[in-house]
This record gives structure tokens, C-alpha cells and sequence, in this order.
């Protein structure tokens, strides 16, 4: 499922992220640029459905610090859905 919306608010955006989640549906790719979501449903009612979390770097890292960054979140148990090294939405 692909959704279309425009957010100017991080907290408003990962509320409509985390209320699909909580529909059934699992995010799976962001386009900030197209403001495309794209989601797919849960096949187990049982199955993990994770929290989103935006992170918003108002610069650019180099690409070991941007290597670094993502490893910190991983080592957390997070996962990068949508991002870059050049600043953004995380």
C-alpha cells in the first residue's frame, strides 16, 4: 500500500506512521522528496510492529560519520528505513 502525505510536523508524522502501524500495516520505504509512503500488511496478527522514530540532521555528515551514526542505531536495534548522509529526515 501506497500512501501520499504532507507533513510540516516530525511529531505529526510518526503519530500517522505509528496509527497505520497499529491498522496492521508495517513501513517499509519513505520518499520525503514525493512524500510517498509505502507500507505492507502484517500476515500474523502476532508479528512485531516496530515504533517509528524520526530523527531530523539539519547538515550533512561525512561518510564515516554518517557510517558511525547508523551503526549506533543498528547496535540499538533500530532500523534505517529511509535517509542520507546528507542531512534530512532519518
Amino acid at each position: 500500500m501506497k500512501k501520499f502525505r504532507v507533513f510540516l510536523n516530525l511529531d505529526e508524522e510518526e503519530n500517522w506512521i505509528n496509527g497505520v502501524h497499529a491498522a496492521g500495516y508495517r513501513l517499509t520505504f519513505v520518499n520525503h522528496i514525493l512524500h510517498r509512503y509505502t507500507f505492507v500488511p502484517l500476515i500474523i496478527a502476532d508479528q512485531f510492529i516496530p515504533t517509528v522514530q524520526l530523527d531530523f540532521r539539519d547538515r550533512g555528515l561525512s561518510w564515516r560519520n554518517y557510517q558511525d551514526y547508523r551503526q549506533l542505531f543498528n547496535d540499538s536495534g533500530w532500523r534505517l528505513i529511509g535517509g542520507s548522509r546528507h542531512g534530512g529526515v532519518q
